[in-house]
């Protein structure tokens, strides 16, 4: 049996956290499959429960393409007015938000694993740490721990993957999100872990 028996799906939806996540698994009962791969970023560990309204420029099907600038225009300077949460919360509130996605995370796993599911947890980087400028985000190594959740940090394979600066930039848009080269990259690793575990079956 191999991945062309499979169908796949894709439930990702722009600018969710891990509590997001958390409720459209644990709390609302999605269950349509056997194996699970749950991509992430560190940042996901710090934004709680996202409302997608704060982001209308991409949830609304524009009529023009002027209005589509407009919509950005105004979400870009009202995000100039406002600080970060991250910059005026403590030491002790920022480890709690962490240590709080990470354990929905757990919760999540431990649902998926009774219900004799499979599940993948990785961890993506940002364009700055596979260029070497930054490195993982130590609280939430520290959570992931506390939690003993098995999570795959594509920023190890890429270290050893033998890519060039200039290929390593290539597989970014900006910091944070995917060109199309990257996301090949991305899923010949999936895949590759996907391949092993239906393998194990």
């Amino acid at each position: 049996m191999g991945l062309k028996d499979f169908k796949s799906g894709n439930a990702g939806v722009n600018a969710w956290g891990i509590e997001n996540i958390h409720g459209l698994v644990v709390e609302t009962g999605f269950g349509p499959a056997r194996i699970y791969v749950t991509v992430v970023t560190e940042g996901d560990f710090y934004r709680g429960l996202t409302l997608c309204r704060g982001m209308p420029f991409f949830n609304i099907k524009p009529r023009f393409a002027l209005t589509e600038l407009w919509y950005f225009f105004c979400t870009e300077q009202a995000r100039k007015k406002h600080r970060r949460w991250t910059d005026y919360a403590s030491e002790a509130q920022i480890r709690r938000m962490a240590e709080k996605a990470a354990t929905k995370l757990k919760e999540m796993d431990d649902l998926l694993h009774r219900e004799g599911c499979r599940h993948l947890l990785f961890i993506t980087p940002t364009k700055t740490q596979v260029m070497g400028a930054d490195e993982k985000d130590p609280v939430v190594a520290e959570m992931l721990g506390k939690q003993v959740l098995a999570v795959r940090y594509i920023l190890d394979d890429l270290a050893a993957s033998g890519l060039s600066d200039r290929e390593k930039a290539a597989l970014f848009y900006d910091d944070v999100h995917l060109s199309k080269a990257g996301h090949e990259v991305w899923a010949r690793l999936i895949r590759k872990e996907l391949e092993t575990l239906i393998s194990e079956r």
